[in-house]
């Protein structure tokens, strides 16, 4: 039974994040939608992969340089 634990707790997580999305989009109208939440949506979700790409999942410091993170072996 501890085997299918994981799955579960998978479909639950996605349930309750597609449950949070709908109910982040409701109040917005089809036109918002449509204009600039899709302009933002789609520039914020490159500007995103690149950031992450050259921070290499490191946490900036307030000094700026580049501290501990999931790649701070290499």
């Amino acid at each position: 039974m501890a085997r299918l634990r994981q799955p579960w707790l998978g479909i639950i997580a996605t349930a309750a994040t597609v449950v949070v999305s709908l109910l982040a989009i409701a109040p917005w109208t089809y036109a918002a939608l449509g204009g600039v939440v899709a302009n933002v949506t789609m520039c914020s979700i490159p500007f995103t992969v690149v950031v992450g790409s050259f921070w290499k999942g490191r946490v900036r410091s307030p000094d700026g340089r580049n501290r501990g993170g999931a790649s701070a072996c290499c």
